[in-house]
């Protein structure tokens, strides 16, 4: 068994890396989030600009132009990326294709990204859940060090589950750190 002090600085040491690993893949997560949903607003503005223009290729509306135009606009000043992505999808759908990056291309891309926004956001909020779990019975740990040393089958079940609910954080998070930085072409 360890001695009092030993399993107090276990308990809060992996209280304070928890927290602190959990507030900057937060910050981290965000600045990337915000990142790829400025990209897809600009994907979104480029569009409006060649359906403003009748670019070749963009000129395939018929009546529907200037609706579709009003609503890519709009959706571009809210920044709305479901907006921007529907519009795409009723271009890309009546686009003829024009080539490797025409419509289809922009929509296919425009739909990875904002998959990519969600799975950060997924794995984000399931780190800081574990890491909050885990400094919750640290802490309870801290409180109980003095009856966990006296008793080896709550100490090993306390020191168990810590270590394994840590491991479950550090892996979430490291999986969350690759994908932020599991870069996609331009972004």
């Amino acid at each position: 068994m360890m001695e009092l002090n030993t399993l107090l600085y276990f308990f809060s040491t992996v209280a304070q890396v928890l927290a602190a690993i959990s507030a900057l893949l937060a910050i981290f997560t965000q600045f990337r989030i915000n990142e790829i949903t400025n990209f897809l607003i600009g994907d979104g503005n480029a569009t409006y600009v060649r359906l403003k223009d009748k670019e070749p290729g963009y000129d395939i509306l018929g009546g529907d132009h200037e609706k579709l135009l009003s609503r890519l606009r709009d959706s571009i000043s809210r920044k709305s990326i479901l907006g921007i992505l529907e519009v795409i999808t009723i271009l890309a759908e009546k686009q003829i294709k024009t080539g490797p990056r025409d419509l289809n291309y922009l929509e296919k891309r425009f739909k990875e990204r904002k998959q990519l926004i969600e799975t950060l956001k997924t794995l984000t909020k399931r780190s800081i859940l574990f890491a909050f779990i885990t400094i919750l019975i640290s802490l309870i740990g801290i409180i109980f060090v003095g009856i966990l040393n006296d008793y080896i089958f709550l100490y090993s079940l306390f020191i168990g589950i810590t270590l394994i609910l840590t491991i479950c954080t550090m892996v979430l998070t490291l999986k969350g750190i690759y994908n932020v930085l599991n870069d996609m072409e331009d972004v």
